[in-house]
């Protein structure tokens, strides 16, 4: 088996792993470093098989932002939203300039989609989020340009706009959890989804670069 494979078993294998074990759970060193697994391996492993440097980018700030938001403090939050950010700004600049693909206007459907993802926010969290407001409001922007990007490729093989669009879902569902009160069963629901979605949509991103590489 190519190590590109073995390592993306591994990053299966961890990302369950945190699923079943860790994701609801507090903060603590073994949640830290099974979380940032998947994405390293997944940033290597892109990285052996040649594919796009905007896509290993894109996977390793995913890791470090991983890192960050699994340790408590403000700071750290902060260091895992740029991260992010920058992930969402890489996959932009993949979606737009680094695929064997051609790029056109986005379907009406996901402008309409993009504008209720912002109203939707600013109704359900952004108005919470203090003095985090800017940077909240900056990270839903990239992540827009996000969907608007990937809607942008016409490649039939493509599926990095169903991999953005649950990217944005799983993004949604974190920061609605992290500034809004949610009893605890519908926390526990909230971060299996979150994980849950997330590692999808990043393995959807990675594999769909991958069909249109080779």
């Amino acid at each position: 088996m190519a190590i590109g494979a073995v390592l993306a078993c591994i990053a299966f294998g961890a990302a369950l792993l945190f699923l079943l074990l860790f994701c609801y759970r507090g903060p603590s060193w073994p949640k830290t470093i099974v979380k940032t697994i998947p994405l390293i391996a997944l940033a290597i492993a892109a990285g052996l098989e040649g594919l796009s440097s905007w896509l290993v980018i894109g996977l390793a700030l995913s890791a470090l932002g991983d890192y960050a938001l699994s340790r408590p403090g403000e700071r750290l939050f902060l260091i895992g939203l740029i991260a992010f950010a920058m992930a969402h700004l890489s996959y932009v600049i993949l979606f737009l300039f680094d695929l064997p693909s051609g790029n056109a206007m986005p379907p009406l459907w996901i402008w309409v989609l993009v504008v209720g993802l912002w109203g939707a926010a600013w109704i359900i969290f952004v108005r919470q989020t203090g003095d985090l407001k800017g940077p909240v409001i900056v990270y839903i922007g990239l992540i827009s340009a996000m969907i608007l990007s990937a809607g942008s490729v016409t490649n039939p093989h493509a599926m990095v706009l169903l991999g953005a669009l649950i990217f944005a879902a799983s993004d949604f569902v974190l920061t609605t959890q992290m500034f809004r009160s949610m009893s605890r069963g519908w926390d526990v629901a909230a971060s299996f989804f979150v994980w849950g979605s997330y590692i999808l949509a990043q393995f959807t991103i990675a594999l769909s670069v991958a069909q249109m590489a080779f």
